[in-house]
């Protein structure tokens, strides 16, 4: 399928789609424009999730062909997800350590680790005999654990969401009738000991009543980057939508927001670095709304119920929808135009992490190795024996040194390399590759620099 591309000129553009004509009245000074990118047209579109990093976004026809769109190469490829790459849901794609499934007891490979690395929650034991296990949140540094009292329901599969700064995570539980919200976890200040854990029940606000409303197949929310709210849709027990902002420390704090027509929202999603704007999106209109002043500035306006299908990107740079007649265009919307911060300031360059190779007492089996991070912050980093298919990932505190078992790679000679974000770190050879140093004398190399 041509990939066809177009700039949409607001208020003074007017273009044919197949339920008529539509218009945009923007209505921001600022911006003169909203860009639409048609990326594939075909009836029967249907978006599936984004991955974790933002980059690509899965769809699917009828559910029969599946589709992957790579933002950063602006292509679009047939074929099903890479097994490598993760969902939205799986928030970071590392993967538990063999010592950390003994260790914390995981079942059944569930296991959703934050994305710094640091923490996870995972499936661990349960006190109730009738159910499959109960989540566990874990600091994989210390090596604590906690119970989060969320239960397991027999047959389904759970799935946790954290948000950006690895502080506030979401527990979902599948069901019949699709996702639903059923607690969360935060961790204030990023100490663990003081983790709190919560389950929703009912709200009561400005005197009426209201439950959390899973819609059916998704269930609605978003996790603020700060860590302290939740926004959701709720629903009262006569049967009105609203959308709520949860604040995760107190939920009987909980506000509405205000001259929004819930019914027509899609989508919304918190303003990223801004906490005091929410951007929705509703059947017509893209909004950016004020929480302070309750009021909101439209950036996008069509002439009548346009949008269909519609999904943020985890890291809130892309907007993907599909257009609601009859599901056969599918666009995306960049929206760092839209974002207010300022320039970053120019930070310290950071120090590169550091190989030490120790001697290991089976080297037929598995080396070892000791990642030394010179910098006063914390780091994930991620490393491959090269050559080889061994990889993986592993946090390092600031001014620390981590221990690291590698199995022995399938071939004569063992280099380490490890990288931060795809950016080259350092290399280095095993000790016991060259003869005479191990095992006979336990000799470690200097640090590399």
């Amino acid at each position: 399928m041509t990939k066809i591309k177009y700039r949409l000129l607001c208020c003074i553009s007017i273009i044919a789609l197949a339920i008529g004509l539509y218009s945009c009245n923007h209505v921001n000074a600022q911006q003169d424009t909203f860009n639409l990118d048609l990326i594939y047209k075909d009836p029967g579109l249907t978006l599936d999730y984004w991955d974790a990093t933002s980059r690509y976004l899965y769809f699917d026809i009828a559910g029969v062909r599946d589709f992957i769109y790579d933002t950063a190469h602006d292509s679009v490829t047939s074929g099903k997800p890479d097994e490598n790459i993760t969902s939205f849901f799986q928030a970071s794609g590392i993967k538990p350590t063999a010592a950390e499934v003994a260790t914390f007891g995981i079942r059944g490979n569930i296991f959703f680790a934050s994305p710094n690395g640091r923490y996870s929650v995972y499936l661990g034991s349960s006190d109730d005999p009738t159910q499959p296990g109960e989540l566990w949140l874990a600091d994989r540094e210390s090596k604590l654990t906690q119970r989060t009292g969320f239960q397991v329901r027999p047959n389904t599969n759970p799935s946790v969401r954290w948000n950006s700064n690895s502080t506030l995570f979401s527990f979902i539980q599948g069901s019949q009738d699709g996702d639903e919200l059923l607690g969360y976890g935060y961790i204030p200040a990023s100490n663990f000991k003081q983790a709190k854990f919560e389950t929703f029940g009912d709200l009561s606000i400005l005197g009426v009543t209201y439950r959390l409303d899973n819609r059916a197949f998704f269930a609605q929310y978003d996790l603020a980057p700060d860590g302290k709210h939740i926004m959701a849709f709720l629903k009262s027990a006569g049967e009105q939508l609203a959308i709520g902002i949860i604040p995760v420390d107190d939920m009987r704090k909980t506000t509405l927001v205000q001259n929004i027509d819930a019914d027509k929202v899609q989508s919304f999603a918190f303003k990223p670095n801004d906490m005091s704007k929410i951007w929705i999106v509703t059947t017509a209109t893209f909004v950016e709304y004020d929480r302070p002043q309750q009021t909101q500035n439209t950036l996008f306006q069509a002439s009548k119920d346009w949008i269909g299908q519609v999904s943020f990107s985890p890291d809130k740079h892309w907007l993907s929808l599909i257009h609601a007649a009859a599901f056969d265009e599918l666009y995306i919307v960049g929206l760092s135009e839209f974002y207010t911060d300022k320039p970053t300031p120019d930070l310290p360059k950071k120090k590169k992490l550091q190989i030490q190779s120790m001697c290991s007492p089976q080297p037929d089996v598995y080396r070892l190795w000791k990642i030394h991070n010179p910098n006063d912050t914390d780091l994930l980093f991620s490393w491959d024996v090269y050559g080889s298919d061994l990889s993986g990932s592993l946090f390092v505190t600031a001014n620390h040194t981590v221990d690291l078992e590698t199995p022995k790679a399938p071939h004569n000679i063992d280099t380490l390399r490890v990288s931060i974000n795809g950016v080259y770190q350092d290399s280095l050879q095993s000790l016991d590759e060259t003869p005479g140093l191990c095992p006979s004398a336990v000799v470690t190399q200097p640090m590399s620099r």
